[in-house]
């Protein structure tokens, strides 16, 4: 039937005669109707083992365009594919964003205009070809007619020459027969992020920050396509680089260490990598100067919020996130962020993180997914600032503080159409779908002013540059959209009270008990160590390994967790390892010779810089022995140190020395030194001396004293 209904043509399809008559022109979209009516089953493509993908598609169509749509076909088989055709067909004007999703799924069974495409196109076996449609799109009667604006399904079939049903693509056709007024506000933040590359050791583990930053690298293509676009072009968005990300990118530009085959290689400033990394820091940072565009904090490693303020190993741990998020940024980029407009990880927060982020002085601006919402009562009175549209104005959620917390609410549905660009497929329709559902929502209320929709770009999000370029292109150029920063947001609409969820729902993978334990340990030993009063860098470097730990960019999947983990483990070895450089030198016995003796001790330090710690001598024998005495000394290979104590028996007893720190954790015990005391033994033998001494003088007088006596003799009389 459709061979019979026109010639086979070359590549680009002969176009109809304008003036054709409407019913015949419509009789013959109902044919074609027909014969595309049977949509190809999923998988059936992969049986028969040709498919097609949408490799190029305008944005947006007006009256009198071409549809200059391209199509990809790919044949899989071992038989060349000798043309065929393409049937387009358009469904009505969708007029609600259900409606839209349902087009998603796939064509309805009333396709009410359509026209064929043929192609002589030879696909060869195993091979590709691009089919390009050059059509009119005033050639779908259903347009031709159309006096409303807004998204109209597309589906494209395609046939071989047997008339078989091959495969089918389904995507938007936005079109607007005049320019649509008032646009829609739009507020786009774009979160920059990845996974840390860089190790606890200090060694870059993974290449895949060399192969981001890189010309043709997804990251290096994301900011030079906002770059373009902002500004003076027209795109008005947020940008959240994660400060982690700046802190390597900025280390990589001085020179690094990287894996090599056989073990660690250093990447000098002069390597590409470390050019690359600093084109890329120059880039962001001329792309946050421009006007325009706002700078968004994100806390340093880009935590779970609701987590952290769970958690009990460490109440400051979201503080510290936030201030050393503001340090590194101020470093990497020379550019000063202010905490006030801050992006949760994912939107997450609760009442609970939300009090914490309030007592710390930061987030009076911030970003929140639905689920982070109470749900209102009543849905049907979900929409904003209309009940039955979507969710359209800014925010407002009170507090314990003075001023309540203003922000946005993410659209879900624009965030289901972004994380769609995160999984394989088809990009381009992909990215269409995004932006018809920006249209859908301008089109449910198209005659309200001040209406603000805000959506976040997926942080697991690595888009080529090609397609970070269509989709700034697009918010930049789309009659329907107008882009705003956050603060223009803010003040294009009134907002409306929201009340946050009181605990947010646990995730999976999520940290367990004895992944806490590994947090909390660490936390635990960078504390000790920092009373010693070690270099500060060198502190600084272990609290960042644990806030790395902390991140949720490791929850995707149980290796890496533990990938994360080992962050947190990293940083109790190091202390440890610190900790056993400082040690103790005593002679295996000491002999104490008087009632308060010095006992000689030597304090080794092998860290290479002072330290401050804590001296304590213990012995059931020896009184003082538990006083604590500190010392600050450097890296010399000795200190002698005189600790004085009183025995309190003679003989031969134990004696213990401990190391500790200043707030009394014991890392070092020696128990090989014995006491021998010999005061005790000169006090005996003086007292039996003594008591020798007084016997024999006690018995020499009472002897003189008898001998008088009897010198005398009776009644007095001295004898001759």
């Amino acid at each position: 039937m459709l061979g019979a209904m026109s010639k086979k043509t070359t590549l680009t399809p002969r176009r109809r005669p304008r003036g054709a008559p409407f019913l015949g022109r419509a009789l013959i979209a109902v044919a074609v109707t027909v014969a595309a009516s049977a949509v190809v089953p999923p998988g059936q493509a992969q049986e028969l083992g040709v498919s097609m993908e949408l490799a190029r598609q305008p944005l947006y169509h007006r009256p009198g365009d071409r549809l200059d749509i391209a199509i990809s076909v790919r044949n899989r088989t071992e038989r060349p594919l000798r043309g065929g055709r393409l049937v387009l067909s358009v469904e009505d004007r969708v007029s609600s964003r259900s409606a839209l999703h349902e087009s998603f799924e796939g064509p309805t069974s009333v396709l009410p205009s359509a026209f064929p495409v043929d192609f002589d196109r030879r696909i060869p076996p195993l091979g590709r070809g691009t089919i390009r449609i050059r059509e009119r799109v005033s050639d779908f009667v259903l347009l031709d007619q159309a006096t409303e604006g807004g998204v109209y399904p597309l589906t494209i079939t395609l046939l071989n020459t047997d008339s078989e049903v091959l495969d089918s693509l389904g995507t938007p056709l936005i079109y607007y027969p005049s320019s649509p007024q008032p646009p829609l506000k739009i507020v786009v933040v774009a979160p920059l992020n990845t996974l840390p590359a860089r190790d606890f050791d200090g060694i870059f583990r993974s290449d895949e920050l060399e192969s981001a930053t890189a010309g043709s690298g997804w990251l290096a293509g994301l900011v030079e396509a906002m770059d373009r676009r902002a500004g003076s072009n027209g795109l008005h968005l947020g940008v959240a680089p994660t400060p982690r990300l700046v802190e390597e990118l900025d280390d990589m530009t001085n020179g690094f260490r990287r894996a090599g085959d056989v073990g660690p290689e250093a990447a000098g400033p002069a390597s590409r990598a470390a050019r690359d990394a600093a084109a890329l820091l120059e880039g962001l940072e001329r792309l946050l100067q421009r006007r325009g565009v706002q700078r968004i904090l994100v806390p340093y490693s880009a935590p779970d919020l609701p987590f952290l303020a769970d958690q009990t190993f460490d109440d400051q741990a979201l503080d510290k996130q936030i201030q050393t998020g503001l340090k590194v940024l101020e470093a990497g980029l020379g550019l000063g962020f202010d905490s006030e407009w801050l992006l949760p990880p994912e939107g997450r927060l609760d009442h609970r993180s939300m009090e914490e982020l309030s007592l710390c002085g930061t987030a009076s601006r911030t970003f929140m997914s639905r689920d982070s919402l109470v749900e209102l009562g009543d849905p049907a009175h979900a929409g904003c600032p209309q009940s039955f549209t979507s969710f359209t104005c800014p925010v407002r959620i009170k507090t314990a503080g003075a001023e309540p917390i203003l922000g946005f609410a993410t659209d879900a549905g624009l965030g289901d159409r972004l994380e769609d660009l995160t999984v394989a497929g088809n990009e381009r329709v992909d990215l269409q779908r995004f932006f018809a559902e920006t249209a859908m929502i301008r089109e449910e209320s198209p005659g309200i002013q001040g209406r603000v929709v805000q959506t976040t770009l997926p942080s697991a999000w690595t888009p080529s540059p090609r397609l970070a370029e269509s989709l700034f292109r697009g918010l930049s150029t789309a009659p329907w959209l107008a882009t705003v920063s956050p603060e223009e947001g803010i003040s294009a609409a009134p907002s409306r009270a929201r009340r946050l969820v009181g605990v947010a729902a646990r995730l999976q993978p999520q940290p367990t008990e004895p992944d806490f334990a590994a947090l909390g340990s660490a936390a635990t030993a960078i504390a000790r160590y920092d009373s010693i009063q070690p270099p500060a860098g060198r502190v600084e470097d272990l609290r960042r390994d644990l806030l790395v730990a902390q991140s949720r960019m490791w929850w995707t999947d149980a290796g890496l967790l533990e990938r994360g983990l080992a962050y947190a483990q990293g940083a109790s070895q190091d202390v440890d390892e610190e900790f056993a450089k400082i040690a103790v030198q005593l002679a295996e016995e000491v002999t104490l010779s008087s009632r308060r003796a010095p006992i000689p001790i030597s304090l080794t330090n092998g860290t290479g810089y002072p330290v401050t710690v804590a001296v304590v001598l213990s012995s059931d024998k020896l009184r003082g022995g538990r006083e604590v005495v500190r010392r600050t000394f450097g890296p010399e290979p000795n200190l002698p140190l005189k600790i004085f104590a009183t025995p309190e028996a003679s003989g031969s007893f134990p004696l213990e020395v401990h190391l500790a720190t200043p707030d009394g954790y014991i890392f070092f015990t020696d128990r090989d030194t014995t006491i021998r005391s010999t005061e005790f033994n000169r006090i005996a033998l003086g007292i039996t001396i003594g008591a020798l001494l007084f016997l024999i003088l006690f018995y020499t007088l009472r002897l003189l004293r008898r001998r008088g006596e009897n010198e005398k003799g009776p009644a007095g009389v001295t004898q001759t």
